[in-house]
């Protein structure tokens, strides 16, 4: 079987052509993740001997016996001690203090909403914010291996990528290494980061034996006009040399190249790459956390059944040597290393499989647990998805309109798809409604074909149709909404399967996410750019529940497997039929009638339904006489289909 291997020497993320405008600040935060982080996976904090560390009891004096921290920029006096109120200012006093371990004690802040009063007016217009704070100088002379480590609480406007940096000097200053403050997370502009978000940042490759060192954190070092807004917080900073001299750590795998294309927590059957084109591609992402190179390192993808027990697959790649961070040529120092490989492999039927990586190298791993990751994924009859159901349990809720906080602002969110294989065909999606959505809410399920170019948005309408919430929509589980005529995708194109709102909203809508999930760059939010026009937006930290549902379309016989039989009374028809059904568990069940061309001219959602027998009737009145199909979907899975006949 072939095998095609792809290095990178650091994760891109940059993965679609966007260059819009950056949002404008809003009240109220749009994304609420209740009792979860909302940042990619969190960084193991495993500190070796500490050397330096600050939690700002005493202020910008210094709890340190080196000295007093320092403040600069264009706008240092914006550094400051947090107080009873912060982050304050017009668009984050809403937000709640930081929740660092010492926060009781004091935390660090540079709040530029408070700064500007949040106010936008020809008076007081928007400014450029920009500052930084600095540690006393360091003598790491005696340091092999050096690690930053500290807690960060932050929100910025308004571009997609961080002004966020911590920058290291060993000239007195004259010079500075840039590294990104924001780690290995993957953020975008008006999203709450964690809080805290523990954020550990390698500098060895400049700091290591170094005499004089100076490091400091900037924001928005370029004075780049569109960073305006919110804040960001610092607490509970250390610096130490780290323990291990060998410790490699896998720390995702992904089913897809997630740099060029996606990845897919839940696949059609028809949609799996086949073997011919050299089967399901697996992603490996790695780094050398140790302090010493690793030679002779081997990584094995290996692909099992659902209980783990038989190995259905496995590609071992070539063996090569991992430099240590301190000793890598390039400063700042690739965070992580990624590779992908096609495994070759295409699942014998529809059901759960594990996709595993494991890593070692001719040293002793002194943390052997992170050199083995597992990552579940699904093969469906007809879901096509991002988001794990088992892992889902954020809620993306409504931005309050800054003019009036009993109304909505419009609402949108969604996920990228791309279809390989000729043949499908997408009859609608679902999606989890959160807790907080309102009933009455009139939302449109879309599909848009994404013509975008580096210049400007181009999102091609394909398929859609409405649906009004009800009282119970935030939790029957999925919800079918069923596009008025079905979408036959291409193969070369991209995408975007989406719920959204047209107006601003009485109601609130809400949408079940997971999160620390979007590596891959295939969320969209509409949220308002700085011009006050509604965009997509991309590069987000997590996945909502919403899935394309396509038909069998290219006769995967597994798929039988999930059917079930169901009664139509009186077939043909002219005024009522009756539908009876069993189910084998509770869930939400849908039915839609389309017409011999796919057209849907009736649907309905009918609600949580309990396990066991399901009857309703639906009024055909208004149907012409002729052929017609009728399909129910159950939870997320069109599970029957069949001929009704109008008389």
């Amino acid at each position: 079987m072939k095998k095609i291997f792809t290095f990178f020497s650091a994760l891109s993320l940059g993965l679609l052509a966007q260059s819009q405008e950056a949002p404008r600040p809003v009240g109220n935060e749009e994304i609420i993740f209740a009792n979860t982080r909302t940042s990619a996976a969190p960084i193991r904090s495993n500190r070796g001997s500490e050397f330096f560390c600050e939690d700002f009891s005493n202020g910008l004096i210094g709890n340190n016996p080196v000295g007093e921290w320092t403040t600069g920029g264009q706008n240092a006096s914006v550094w400051a001690m947090a107080d009873a109120n912060s982050p304050a200012g017009f668009y984050s006093s809403n937000l709640a203090a930081m929740a660092s371990p010492t926060a009781d004690n004091g935390w660090l802040i540079f709040d530029a909403d408070f700064a500007q009063d949040g106010a936008i007016s020809t008076s007081n217009p928007v400014e450029v914010m920009s500052g930084w704070v600095q540690a006393p100088e360091l003598n790491m002379s005696e340091l092999e291996n050096v690690k930053v480590e500290f807690n960060q609480y932050f929100r910025y406007c308004c571009q997609q990528l961080s002004p966020l940096s911590v920058e290291v000097s060993i000239d007195g200053g004259d010079t500075w290494t840039v590294f990104n403050a924001t780690g290995i997370l993957v953020t975008s502009a008006n999203q709450l980061s964690a809080n805290p978000l523990l954020t550990v940042i390698d500098i060895s490759c400049v700091a290591a034996n170094q005499p004089s060192v100076l490091i400091r954190w900037f924001y928005n070092r370029s004075q780049n006009s569109a960073y305006s807004h919110y804040f960001w917080g610092l607490d509970d900073i250390c610096i130490y040399e780290t323990v291990e001299e060998n410790d490699l750590e896998i720390t995702q795998v992904t089913n897809g190249n997630i740099v060029t294309v996606w990845e897919y927590t839940v696949t059609p059957l028809e949609q799996a790459i086949t073997e011919a084109n050299d089967g399901m591609v697996a992603g490996v992402i790695f780094r050398n956390n140790g302090r010493q190179d690793q030679t002779n390192c081997q990584i094995t993808i290996e692909i099992l059944d659902e209980a783990g027990s038989t190995v259905l697959n496995t590609t071992s790649i070539p063996a090569f040597d991992m430099v240590a961070p301190a000793n890598e040529e390039i400063c700042p120092a690739p965070v992580l290393d990624t590779i992908f490989v096609s495994t070759g492999f295409f699942p014998p039927s529809i059901g759960t499989y594990i996709l595993r990586a494991s890593i070692t190298s001719d040293q002793t791993d002194e943390i052997p647990d992170n050199n083995v990751i597992d990552r579940t994924i699904y093969y469906t009859t007809n879901e096509y998805g991002h988001n794990d159901s088992t892992l889902t349990t954020g809620e993306l809720r409504g931005q309050a309109d800054p003019d009036n906080p009993d109304l909505f602002l419009q609402f949108g969110t969604g996920n990228i798809f791309q279809f390989p294989n000729e043949g499908s065909t997408v009859y609608g999606l679902t999606v989890d409604f959160g807790a907080n959505t309102a009933a009455n809410a009139s939302v449109i399920g879309v599909m848009y074909s994404d013509q975008s170019t580096a210049q400007a948005q181009n999102f091609a309408l394909e398929g859609f149709n409405y649906y009004t919430t009800t009282a119970t929509s935030g939790s029957e589980g999925p919800i079918y909404i069923a596009f008025e005529e079905p979408v036959e995708p291409l193969t070369d194109e991209v995408y975007l399967v989406a719920v959204e709102t047209e107006d601003i909203l009485v109601e609130e809508v809400t949408v079940m996410a997971q999160p620390n999930s979007d590596t891959d760059n295939s969320t969209a939010r509409k949220s308002l750019n700085s011009a006050g026009t509604l965009v997509w937006f991309f590069r987000n930290n997590y996945s909502p529940a919403i899935r394309a549902i396509l038909t069998d379309g290219v006769g995967v016989s597994e798929a039988d497997n999930l059917k079930i039989n169901f009664n139509m009374m009186p077939n043909p028809a002219s005024e009522n039929v009756r539908v009876e059904f069993t189910t084998d568990a509770a869930q939400n069940v849908a039915y839609e009638i389309r017409d011999i061309n796919g057209k849907l001219v009736k649907t309905s959602n009918l609600g949580n339904q309990a396990q066991g027998k399901v009857s309703f009737e639906v009024n055909v009145r208004d149907l012409s006489a002729g052929t017609y199909m009728m399909n129910i979907i159950a939870g997320s899975r069109m599970v029957g289909s069949d001929q009704l006949i109008i008389k």
